[in-house]
């Protein structure tokens, strides 16, 4: 190997090193997200999540939702509105001719929350009140 090549060589094993790291980071990133989910979910629950085929329960969707979104739902609950609290309330059946009325509520029990809890005790039970109240107001006003 003459001293012409060998730092071409070097290069190449650089830039090929260089091309490698940033997978490998993106990965154990994934990984890092990835076990940090499961573990909170089967931390949380004495039951399984997912289905046989690996897929969320119909039964926790909401309560998986919430728990993966918490940050997103606390900002769009603060504000009132938002994709994610949209979500949490299709997951919690509220009718899409209801969600206005949802967010709204659900905006003013997270006012409360946040002045009355500590934030451990979580925003789920807080969206299940809302839907339930604003369903239980829905078929009364029916009768």
């Amino acid at each position: 190997m003459t001293r012409r090549t060998r730092p071409y060589r070097t290069f190449g094993l650089l830039l090929g090193l260089m091309t490698l790291l940033p997978g490998c980071t993106t990965k154990a990133t994934l990984d890092s997200t990835s076990d940090t989910v499961s573990n909170f979910l089967s931390s949380t629950s004495g039951r399984s999540w997912l289905t046989e085929d690996g897929l969320v329960r119909d039964d926790i969707k909401a309560e998986a939702f919430m728990a993966i979104n918490r940050d997103h739902l606390e900002q769009d609950l603060a504000r009132g509105e938002g994709e994610y609290l949209t979500s949490a309330g299709t997951l919690l059946s509220v009718p899409a001719e209801h969600q206005l009325r949802f967010r709204a509520h659900a905006r003013t029990q997270f006012e409360q929350l946040a002045s009355d809890t500590t934030p451990e005790q979580g925003i789920l039970p807080l969206l299940i009140s809302s839907a339930r109240s604003l369903l239980q107001s829905n078929r009364t006003s029916v009768r």
